[in-house]
């Protein structure tokens, strides 16, 4: 994840994406997170049993708080490096916003994950490019709902 965000960040500085390419680079990079395929669908599970023995096994709580550290961290990586390339509006707050976006792929993995027959990948990659969307539309005093 680390080796495609950088990637996706010598993209962004180069200039060789217009802003629609950027979002769909940004929008690709965050879909590692989500179980859109067996892979991943399988990764999901291990991390959501994971999750859960962890609080209730403090020789994994530790590592359970510092694994939802580092992808909110990463998160909050993408989002600053978008805004601050243009490809999010400047006026977001960035503390909020990597919170929304940590929740949203949260939930998405977690429901794409636990009931695949319900939300499909391309349902939560939509989700996804709807989210980011708002937050390329986003104007001075105004949220995003």
């Amino acid at each position: 994840m680390t080796a495609r965000a950088s990637t996706l960040l010598s993209k962004l500085d180069n200039g060789s994406l217009s802003r629609e390419g950027r979002l769909e680079a940004i929008v690709d990079l965050l879909c590692e997170f989500l179980p859109i395929d067996a892979v991943r669908r399988d990764e999901a599970i291990v991390w959501i049993e994971f999750q859960t023995a962890a609080r209730t096994d403090e020789s994994l709580a530790e590592t359970s708080r510092r694994a939802a550290a580092q992808t909110a961290r990463m998160v909050e990586v993408i989002v600053e490096s978008a805004q601050r390339r243009g490809t999010l509006a400047a006026n977001i707050d960035l503390v909020l916003e990597t919170a929304r976006l940590t929740a949203l792929i949260d939930g998405l993995t977690l429901r794409c994950a636990l009931h695949p027959d319900m939300d499909s990948a391309s349902v939560a990659r939509d989700a996804l490019t709807l989210h980011l969307r708002t937050l390329m539309q986003q104007r001075s005093g105004a949220h995003a709902e």
